[in-house]
């Protein structure tokens, strides 16, 4: 049985999870994201700011997602390192899981403008941008 361990929850994460099991439906399949958050739809973001909708409003896939498709979810924790060799990705806690199958679905960076006043704090993008500018996204 293959071993899939995908490091990202959004778009492309659940892109490789559908293709994923229509060829395989046994294979053992882990996501791991940093964010706490079930995977939501990163554009309605500014709905939900302006208060137009809600956390579930935002979701990508039906709450039962991850149980619906076997994946164990390891949301809120960080990779920190890849063993390639090894075949296993450590996270912040120190756990270790093992792959056969990697996927690295982080997304990017937003591109921040230079604009004057970015130095102020409030200043936010609707992504992590991996604590280059010190501010956190809306949602979390």
């Amino acid at each position: 049985m293959a071993r899939y361990l995908i490091i990202g929850n959004s778009v492309g994460a659940v892109g490789a999870v559908e293709a994923i099991r229509e060829v395989d439906r046994h294979g053992s399949l882990a996501i791991v994201s940093d964010e706490p958050h079930h995977v939501y739809s990163r554009p309605r973001i500014s709905e939900y700011l302006a208060g137009k909708s809600t956390m579930v409003d935002m979701l990508y896939r039906p709450q039962d997602f991850y149980q619906a498709n076997s994946i164990q979810s390891f949301l809120g924790r960080r990779a920190v390192a890849v063993d390639v060799g090894r075949k296993e990705v450590r996270l912040e806690n120190g756990e270790e899981l093992p792959w056969e199958n990697l996927l690295l679905a982080t997304g990017g960076i937003p591109f921040v403008p230079n604009i004057e006043g970015l130095e102020r704090t409030g200043i936010f993008t609707f992504h992590d941008s991996g604590g280059r500018r010190g501010n956190r996204p809306g949602p979390s």
